[in-house]
């Protein structure tokens, strides 16, 4: 018996070296200081598993079953975890293949088949052959990696439109196509999430495989991740609504402009193709729709360039994208330009970053001589207007603010008052030197007329028709007339000045060589204070040359 035992203590030393013989664990949960207690049952050496199965209990609830490497990490087996998708029910991950630990970077890295199922044990998603890879806290054999994320290219089958853990809505790809698979995407991963672009593709005729969709991925522009998606052109020709709305805006554009594909309830826009824009995507956003279903303003998204485009809304009646307004250009992540448009032309100063650096670059109209300013004289003529009525305005109601009702006398020369001043007085002698002020002076007087003429502060709604109700709408329309008058006056002299590449300062009412209050700041927003304030002074210091 003893040589017996003898024997068998030799032959464990001569396959292990100095190491003691493979032990037999049935349920026995493995524990170190600081560190979690999985659950193991199989073969280990030295508190170290062999083969066997570990239930690490974690939040994915991990289970791998196979061998495990010298340090007790998996090495070839099967992981299976557990999460939530989206709509709270419950999926699993199981992967069959060959792991690696990686200590210097606490990972997990896998390659070999993957499924995905609910809890019916219906295939999601599927491939036999994947990359993984999961991230440790701390990298320790009795830790499970946090849910494993797919690593670098794959290629596989996926069943359903959506199949992301919920919080984690890019961890797959989420397809918009309203059609019913098999899908088979293919894609990179970096960092857990999909990278540049991906092509998804279904059998819908005779067995052969079509392209129906494209999505772009750059999550890695950590200022303003982009992500994106288009349906494959030509093979669409109806609006797809994603979401839980029933309808959509009405959007009305030529249709040799543009070829519409989806509305996304949640975000509000529509997303639309242009041959005009090759390989890119055009985002229109619900509330830049006018009644009419015109835009003039939408954001166009080329791989890591992300644009905002102003655009002449008369121009697109007539098929034309000509850019009227503010242009933003971002080049992964980083202000590649920022300049302000006359019906296709950049006028005044604008900002431009290239290789050599940033700076502040001006633009002079190509045709016609500059404009003279419209008078400063004009925009104390509007101001003095508005006070004249409004001290007359207040004059005629200070007496009758308590009163709810009114004599019939009472009101008929409240009303002779109010009438005589709306008409009496004509139009500012100077609003000729911009086109509009006259038509907004007599759209105050028409409104305002039409007010008093129709008042009956004594009939069955008299309680919202008393003076004081009455004084508060008149002033408010007064009041909506300043400030279209003055908005009106300083834009056309803004627009003046631009035209001749300066930009405008209503403090001392003329034209100047230097970046504006707006500019600054747009400038300040994506370049910083101090690169900003060199940029001026370079500027204004090459102006003045």
């Amino acid at each position: 018996m003893i040589k017996q035992l003898s024997s068998i203590l030799w032959g464990c030393l001569l396959v292990f070296g100095l190491s003691a013989c493979a032990q037999h664990a049935e349920q026995r949960r493995f524990s170190e200081e600081g560190q979690p207690s999985p659950l193991f049952t199989g073969e280990y050496r030295r508190g170290v598993f062999q083969r066997g199965e570990v239930s690490f209990e974690d939040a994915a609830n991990s289970i791998f079953v196979g061998t495990f490497d010298e340090a007790g990490f998996p090495l070839r087996g099967e992981l299976r975890q557990t999460y939530e998708d989206s709509r709270g029910a419950l999926l699993q991950l199981i992967l069959k293949g060959d792991f690696i630990a990686d200590a210097a970077t606490a990972s997990l890295g896998f390659s070999g088949g993957f499924v995905i199922v609910d809890a019916d044990g219906r295939a999601l998603a599927s491939a036999k052959d994947s990359r993984w890879q999961g991230q440790y806290d701390a990298i320790h054999p009795f830790q499970a990696p946090a849910l494993m994320a797919m690593a670098g290219e794959n290629r596989y089958t996926q069943y359903r439109r959506d199949i992301s853990p919920a919080g984690m809505p890019n961890a797959f790809v989420k397809i918009h196509r309203r059609l019913s698979g098999p899908f088979f995407v293919g894609l990179r991963y970096e960092a857990g999430v999909p990278r540049g672009i991906v092509k998804i593709t279904t059998a819908v005729r005779e067995g052969k495989a079509y392209v129906v969709e494209r999505q772009y991925f750059n999550y890695q522009i950590k200022a303003a991740p982009v992500h994106y998606f288009y349906y494959e052109p030509g093979s669409f020709t109806e609006v797809d609504i994603l979401g839980s709305c029933q309808s959509m805006p009405n959007l009305t554009v030529p249709q040799q402009l543009l070829s519409v594909y989806a509305y996304d309830c949640d975000k509000a826009a529509f997303y639309a193709l242009s041959e005009d824009f090759p390989a890119s995507v055009l985002e229109i956003a619900a509330r830049d729709l006018d009644n009419s279903g015109t835009f003039n303003r939408f954001t166009l998204y080329h791989h890591g360039e992300v644009s905002k485009i102003s655009i002449s809304v008369d121009a697109l009646y007539d098929g034309q994208w000509l850019r009227h307004g503010e242009i933003q250009q971002m080049h992964y992540g980083e202000l590649r330009s920022y300049a302000k448009y006359q019906f296709g032309a950049p006028i005044g100063i604008g900002i431009s970053v290239d290789d050599s650096g940033a700076k502040y670059i001006r633009f002079s109209h190509p045709q016609g001589a500059p404009e003279a300013l419209p008078s400063a004289e004009l925009y104390d003529r509007i101001n003095g207007r508005y006070e004249w009525q409004l001290s007359r305005l207040n004059a005629h109601f200070s007496s009758l603010l308590s009163s709810k009702i009114l004599s019939g006398e009472a009101l008929a020369g409240l009303k002779e008052k109010l009438l005589a001043d709306v008409t009496e007085n004509k139009a500012i002698a100077q609003d000729g030197q911009v086109a509009g002020l006259s038509e907004l002076w007599q759209s105050w007087q028409r409104q305002s007329k039409a007010r008093v003429v129709t008042w009956r502060p004594n009939g069955v709604d008299g309680q919202e028709n008393t003076p004081a109700v009455m004084h508060l709408r008149l002033k408010a329309d007064l009041d909506k007339w300043l400030a279209q008058s003055q908005k009106l006056l300083i834009s056309e002299a803004t627009r003046r000045c631009e035209l001749s590449g300066r930009s405008f300062s209503s403090d001392d009412w003329q034209c100047q060589s230097r970046p504006d209050v707006r500019l600054a700041a747009v400038c300040v927003n994506f370049l910083g204070k101090s690169a900003c304030d060199k940029m001026a002074n370079e500027f204004t210091a090459a102006a003045s040359q």
